[in-house]
């Protein structure tokens, strides 16, 4: 398994275990940002999860997979 998966699967269990989780979780989406430099924003990932209703969150993390920002389903 190549680095770049275990960090995936790492933030989408992170992402699961979180706070605010909704189960059974029936989604996920993986976007990756690329950098911007007309706004000036950083390459970043972002892993979205959803439920069967319909809501979801979401977890923002930099390349490396530090996470910068949780959105729990409901907010």
């Amino acid at each position: 398994m190549a680095p770049g998966d275990v960090l995936v699967r790492v933030l989408v269990h992170d992402a699961t275990a979180r706070p605010g989780a909704r189960e059974p979780v029936t989604s996920r989406h993986l976007l990756l940002n690329p950098p911007d430099e007309v706004l000036g924003t950083p390459a970043g990932m972002s892993v979205y999860l959803g439920d069967k209703y319909g809501e979801g969150g979401c977890l923002q993390a930099e390349p490396r997979g530090k996470v910068l920002e949780v959105m729990p389903g409901g907010s």
